[in-house]
């Protein structure tokens, strides 16, 4: 086998040839995305000034206020802030406060006009039904607390009491 020769202090001469014609490409790079960059915020500040002077109105008209509510715009903002400030938080309290067990809530329908709910439950039997009625009684917010319909349903095999309850209520202070 032959021994190697290796030669550590070869010249770079190839080597700095290439550092020059990078370099060189480099700088060419630069100088022509900065012509570019400059031609193209020239262009944008033309179109921007064109654009303001397309956009300027001619005479400058305050907007247009709307005169005056009508009459049914006006009853639903006043029925709406109405049904917003009603004091629901104690109503459902009350309703909550008398829960009876045995009894399912079926559908709660308040009338914000007249402050009276009517209530649709269920009951497994009437003595649940009329405990819930008379705790429903109880409650400070609700009064005037009546049982209005009640029913036995027949196509259960458990026969559940559907009944129908209406009270008006007042805001506690």
């Amino acid at each position: 086998m032959r021994p190697l020769h290796i030669d550590y202090l070869r010249s770079a001469r190839r080597a700095r040839l290439a550092v020059h014609v990078l370099a060189a490409f480099a700088f060419v790079f630069a100088a022509d995305t900065l012509f570019h960059y400059r031609t193209i915020k020239t262009e944008l500040a033309l179109s921007e000034a064109r654009q303001a002077r397309h956009a300027e109105p001619r005479t400058r008209q305050p907007p247009k206020v709307q005169e005056s509510l009508s009459a049914d715009e006006y009853a639903f903002a006043r029925d709406t802030a109405k049904r917003l400030s009603t004091p629901w938080d104690q109503l459902f309290q009350a309703l909550e406060a008398a829960q009876v067990e045995r009894v399912a809530l079926l559908a709660i329908e308040p009338d914000v006009e007249n402050r009276t709910v009517s209530i649709s439950a269920e009951a497994k039997d009437y003595l649940a039904a009329l405990t819930y009625v008379a705790n429903l009684g109880e409650q400070r917010t609700l009064r005037r607390v009546y049982l209005v319909r009640h029913e036995l349903k027949q196509g259960s095999s458990q026969r559940p009491l559907a009944f129908t309850v209406s009270a008006s209520w007042r805001e506690n202070r």
